[in-house]
C-alpha cells in the first residue's frame, strides 16, 4: 500500500464514521419526535377509551335499571296471578258441596209418594241450579287452564329478563374492572398483545339495545295480558256469584212455596179427616138406631102375622074379613113396608159408612204423603242453609 492509499483509507474511515454519527443523530431526533407523538396519541386514546368505557357502563346501568323494573313488575304480576290461580281452584272445589246438596235434594225428592211424586217447580229450579253449577265449574276449569298458560308465558319472559340482567351484570363488572385498570402497573395485564377482532358473533350496539327492548316488550305484553285475564276473572267471579245467588234464591222461593202448598193441603186434609171421623161416628150411631128400629118391629110383625095365621083357622062362615082382619092385614103391610124402608136406609147408611171409611183412609194416606213430602223438603232446606251464596265484588 502506498502512502497516498493509506491517507485515502483513513479519510474514508473518518467520513464513514461522520456519516454514521449524522445518521444516528437524525434517527434519535426522529425517535424523540415519534415518541412524543405516540405518547400524546396514547394519552388521547386512553382518555377516549376511558370515556367510552364510562359511557358504556352508564348504558349498561340504565339497561340494568330497565330490566330490574321489568323484572319487579313481572314478579309482582306472577304473584298476583298465582293468587288468582289458587282462588280459581278454590272456587272450582267450592262448587262440589252445592252440587252434592242439590243432587241429594233431587234424589231425596224422588222418595215423595203418591200424588206428590211429580216433576214440580222445585225440581225444575234444582235442575237449573245443578246445570248452572256445572257450567260455572267448566268455565273456571277453562279459565284455570288459561291462568296456568299465562303463568308459563310470564315465567318464560321473566327468565329472559333475568338472563339478560345476569349477562349485563357480568358485562358491567368487566367494564368496571377495565376502567379501574392502570397501565402504570402490570397486575392483571396481559403481557402479550391482544388484537381485538370482530367476528360474526359480535353484536352491534343497535342489536344489543334491541335485544333488551324485545325482552322488556315481551314481558310488558305478558303482564298486560295477565292483568286483562285477572280482570276477566274478576268479572266472571262476580257474574257467576250473582247468577248462583239468583238461582239459589229461586230454589229457596220454590221450596217455600211448595212447603206452603204441602202444609195447606195437609191442614185441609186433617180438617176434612176430623169432620169425616165425626161423620163416621154419627153414621155409626145412625146405623145402630136403624138396626134397633128394624129389630123393634120384629115383635109387632110376628104378633100381627101370628094373629092372622090363627084367624085363618076360624071355621066356615066365621072366616070373615071383618074390621079386625082388615086392621091386621093393614098392620102387617105397614110393618113390612116400614121394615123394607128401614132396611133400604140401613143398606144406604152402611154404604155411606163404607164410603166414609174409604175417605178416612184416603185422608190418612194424604196426610201421611204430605207429611213425608214436608219432611223431605224441610231436610233439603236444612241442608241448603250452609250453601248461602254471597255476591263476590272484585
Amino acid at each position: 500500500m502506498s502512502h497516498l492509499s493509506w491517507k485515502n483509507t483513513n479519510a474514508d474511515i473518518l467520513r464513514s464514521a461522520d456519516s454514521a454519527q449524522q445518521q444516528s443523530q437524525n434517527e434519535r431526533a426522529q425517535t424523540v419526535d415519534l415518541m412524543r407523538t405516540h405518547s400524546s396519541e396514547l394519552q388521547r386514546t386512553q382518555r377516549e377509551v376511558q370515556h367510552k368505557l364510562a359511557l358504556r357502563i352508564d348504558d349498561i346501568e340504565l339497561r340494568k335499571q330497565d330490566l330490574t323494573f321489568a323484572i319487579n313488575n313481572s314478579e309482582a304480576e306472577i304473584a298476583e296471578l298465582e293468587a288468582y290461580k289458587a282462588h280459581v281452584e278454590s272456587v272450582i272445589k267450592a262448587k262440589d258441596s252445592p252440587l252434592a246438596v242439590s243432587n241429594e235434594c233431587l234424589q231425596g225428592r224422588k222418595q215423595r209418594q203418591g200424588a206428590d211424586l211429580f216433576h214440580d217447580d222445585v225440581d225444575a229450579k234444582l235442575e237449573t241450579e245443578v246445570a248452572l253449577l256445572h257450567r260455572v265449574q267448566d268455565l273456571f276449569r277453562a279459565k284455570h287452564a288459561e291462568v296456568v298458560e299465562q303463568l308459563r308465558l310470564l315465567r318464560a319472559a321473566l327468565f329472559q329478563l333475568r338472563e339478560d340482567l345476569k349477562d349485563k351484570s357480568v358485562s358491567h363488572s368487566i367494564d368496571n374492572k377495565c376502567v379501574q385498570l392502570d397501565s402504570t402497573g402490570n397486575v392483571g395485564l396481559f403481557r402479550e398483545t391482544v388484537r381485538a377482532t370482530t367476528t360474526g358473533k359480535a353484536a352491534q350496539p343497535a342489536e344489543w339495545d334491541q335485544f333488551t327492548d324485545t325482552n322488556i316488550t315481551r314481558s310488558v305484553a305478558e303482564v298486560k295480558k295477565s292483568v286483562a285475564l285477572r280482570l276477566q276473572l274478576d268479572a266472571h267471579l262476580k257474574d257467576t256469584a250473582d247468577d248462583l245467588l239468583c238461582a239459589s234464591n229461586k230454589v229457596e222461593d220454590a221450596f217455600n212455596a211448595r212447603l206452603a202448598e204441602y202444609n195447606d193441603a195437609r191442614n185441609a186434609a186433617m180438617q176434612k179427616l176430623a169432620k169425616t171421623q165425626q161423620e163416621i161416628a154419627v153414621q155409626d150411631r145412625n146405623i145402630a138406631e136403624l138396626r134397633d128400629a128394624i129389630a123393634s118391629r120384629d115383635g109387632p110383625l110376628r104378633l100381627a102375622t101370628t094373629r092372622l095365621e090363627k084367624r085363618q083357622q076360624r071355621p066356615n062362615i066365621e072366616l070373615v074379613r071383618d074390621p079386625a082382619q082388615h086392621a091386621l092385614v093393614s098392620e102387617v103391610g105397614a110393618l113390612d113396608l116400614s121394615v123394607d124402608q128401614l132396611q133400604t136406609k140401613l143398606a144406604d147408611a152402611e154404604e155411606t159408612l163404607r164410603a166414609l171409611l174409604r175417605a178416612e183412609n184416603a185422608l190418612h194416606d194424604d196426610v201421611a204423603i204430605n207429611t213425608n213430602s214436608i219432611n223431605i223438603d224441610n231436610a233439603c232446606m236444612l241442608s241448603r242453609q250452609k250453601l248461602k251464596y254471597a255476591p263476590i265484588v272484585a
